[in-house]
């Protein structure tokens, strides 16, 4: 169980101080337009709003650079012209906005260019309270024939649906990268899965959802994108502060483990929201640290299962209770490293669909996380 110490300041009461003096970014004006340099600016003003009234400490992103709302709901962004999503940090307390078969729409598409830009992210409250929650991780599906996506809709489908049915709190599922096992065509598919499902479902990419062809890590994401929205966001639940990063990084004829720049910079920024000390769970695919190597001889872990610069993710999480949780390796680790707590997570494919194993031994499943606070 994933818990929380208290909560005796909420996100946004947190923020509202700061809102509602017009420091609406993480940046003064004069700064982040000079973030930009010669690039193309985009000027986004919007509301987050419930029922017609404004929601106060709301964070809004362009991947980069953060803005909370005021007293009124609104809110305010400068953004370089080449960002390609806003996205709302959805705070606790709302339901998961979702697309029409189930998966998180927590973002709006960024327009290239400079120029100007109004939207407005509607929310509807849950009827009672998210403090307890619960969420399933599905780690490495990796459907790669009709066949196996046929066994995932016939056997995981319907053991999940079980599964919530069991379950007396607000649930959300999270499909922890190589949802494909390179035919991205098959996005669809699992898509109707997710909508058979009846939770809402955030995605995280994996090294087998990537446009092989593609020569930069940037462009690497583009079909992934074009189903799912960005490979970076937010959102809250209950006290816990949830965050999906994207770790694997594309060199253009392989990958590695590795967050780069503007991954870093922007959970920063994003973190500045969040009250030190809180609990922050954050989604990648590859793990942080596995111990894979020390059960197998070998020194050090593989750049290819492993985050080279996870030194750089352990400063930026020092200030709060972290848990990261990933897949990747297809075995099941629970251990402390850096001042975090991992949860590596099981495949669900088990052994590529050919056996209900994994590599360790564990059976092919996901896991079932329960959170108070």
């Amino acid at each position: 169980m994933i818990s929380d110490p208290g909560r005796p300041v909420d996100r946004r009461t947190f923020l509202r101080g700061a809102a509602t003096a017009g420091v609406v970014a993480a940046l003064p004006r004069p700064l982040r337009a000079a973030v930009h340099g010669d690039r193309a600016v985009l000027r986004i003003r919007g509301r987050v709003r419930t029922g017609g009234r404004g929601v106060p400490g709301a964070v809004v992103s362009d991947g980069l650079t953060t803005a909370a709302t005021d007293a009124d709901g609104r809110f305010e962004l400068l953004s370089a012209g080449d960002r390609r999503w806003l996205s709302l940090s959805l705070p606790s307390g709302y339901r998961v906005p979702v697309s029409a078969t189930g998966t998180a729409r927590l973002h709006r598409p960024l327009p290239v260019g400079g120029g100007e830009m109004s939207t407005v992210f509607d929310l509807e409250p849950f009827p009672e309270s998210d403090d307890r929650h619960a969420f399933l991780l599905l780690a490495d599906p990796q459907t790669q024939t009709p066949w196996e996506m046929d066994r995932f809709h016939d056997e995981t489908v319907p053991d999940v649906r079980g599964t919530v049915a069991g379950l007396e709190v607000p649930v959300f599922g999270v499909s922890c990268g190589d949802i494909m096992y390179d035919d991205l065509s098959l996005f669809p598919d699992y898509e109707r899965a997710v909508a058979a499902m009846g939770v809402p479902f955030f995605q995280v990419v994996g090294n087998h959802d990537l446009d092989l062809d593609a020569a930069t890590d940037e462009d690497s994401t583009r079909t992934f994108q074009r189903h799912f929205g960005p490979a970076r966001y937010s959102f809250e639940r209950g006290a816990i502060h949830y965050v999906v990063l994207d770790d694997v990084f594309w060199h253009g004829s392989g990958y590695m483990g590795y967050l780069d720049a503007g991954a870093l910079e922007w959970l920063a920024a994003d973190l500045r929201h969040v009250e030190p000390g809180r609990t922050v769970v954050v989604f990648v695919h590859i793990p942080v640290l596995p111990t894979q190597h020390l059960r197998e001889g070998v020194a050090a872990p593989h750049l290819s299962v492993s985050v080279a610069n996870r030194d750089a993710l352990y400063r930026v999480l020092e200030p709060y209770r972290a848990h990261v949780l990933s897949g990747h390796t297809h075995e099941t680790e629970h251990h402390r490293h850096g001042g975090l707590v991992e949860h590596v997570n099981g495949a669900v494919c088990g052994a590529w669909w050919s056996g209900d194993i994994c590599h360790d031994g564990t059976p092919n499943g996901y896991g079932v996380y329960e959170a108070a606070g």
